[in-house]
């Protein structure tokens, strides 16, 4: 009788250990997981930031491209023109 409560007394304890090991392996993968996603979050974020930079670098680019270098009226006759819109 002593042994068999031994044994069973055993096997309970091995169950509660393994119980308790898959939950803070699930914890731990928990972590993980959050841990990862807020890698991934912040790392698209930051690829959006690049791409509007990048398309307000375009943006200006072309718009600068769409005045001449050299003033229209030619009154100044540097060859470079400040502020290209005004006259």
């Amino acid at each position: 009788m002593q042994l068999a409560y031994k044994k069973s007394r055993i096997q309970h304890i091995r169950h509660v250990v393994f119980l308790r090991c898959i939950f803070v392996n699930c914890i731990c993968l928990a972590y993980i997981v959050a841990i990862l996603c807020v890698f991934v979050v912040s790392y698209v974020h930051l690829l959006y930031l690049i791409c509007i930079c990048c398309t307000m670098c375009v943006a200006r680019l072309l718009a600068r491209s769409q005045y001449p270098e050299v003033p229209v009226t030619s009154h100044l006759d540097t060859g470079f023109a400040w502020f290209p819109c005004v006259y």
